[in-house]
């Protein structure tokens, strides 16, 4: 905001709330509106929270041994944004490389609903 923007409109909104939340940044209005669409189950450690599903999704296919490019492949994303992913959810595990990271994995149940 301090840079000049005056809203954030999360990408998980419906497509009605995020008309709503343009027009009232339109008319003046500082706004942020996100909402989380996704809940994480009780039982993962602070760290593992913070993830993502699409993170999580990614460090389930890291832990199975997937290339970036595989991983892509599966989610149907782009292997640049693999990358990122990874990089986050490397640096919000705390963990060095994405090596610990699937043996952080091992162990945990399923955790996202990849193809």
């Amino acid at each position: 905001m301090s840079a000049g923007v005056n809203g954030f409109v999360g990408k998980s909104l419906s497509s009605e709330e995020v008309g709503k939340a343009i027009s009232s940044i339109r008319s003046g209005e500082v706004l942020v509106k996100y909402e989380s669409s996704d809940p994480m189950p009780p039982d993962l450690d602070d760290d593992m929270s913070r993830l993502t599903l699409r993170q999580r999704e990614v460090w389930q296919l890291i832990a199975q041994g997937k290339t970036n490019k595989q991983i892509a492949a599966a989610l149907e994303i782009s292997p640049f944004t693999v990358r990122i992913h990874v990089s986050s959810l490397i640096r919000v595990l705390n963990v060095p490389n994405r090596a610990v990271a699937a043996a952080r994995f091992a162990g945990r149940q399923t955790i996202g609903p990849v193809r």
